[in-house]
């Protein structure tokens, strides 16, 4: 069930932590769908013709580590580091 968080000017639809989306990109517990501003779509899903549309980009999920992905800053340019629902990504400088 989405929850919908509504004034007069914003319109904010969020998912529980364990409902629709459950694969391993996102974090679960931050799960804003859409967000309407004045009746303007500002954020929805990543595709809207889907039959499944759990399985694409919706709103502003949180994606693990965005600002500071684990064992970044450990390794040097160059080297490899995880990123959780991602794999591996080389540090640019």
């Amino acid at each position: 069930m989405v929850h919908i968080l509504k004034n007069k000017n914003l319109e904010v639809h969020i998912d529980l932590p364990l409902e629709n989306y459950q694969l391993s990109r996102f974090d679960w517990t931050g799960k804003i769908v859409s967000v309407k501003f004045k009746g303007v779509d500002v954020v929805g899903t990543e595709r809207l013709n889907s039959d499944d549309d759990n399985r694409f980009g919706k709103g502003f999920y949180n994606e693990f580590g965005i600002e500071t992905p684990v064992g970044f800053d450990d390794c040097e340019e160059g080297d490899w580091f995880p990123k959780i629902g991602v794999g591996l990504l080389k540090k640019r400088g």
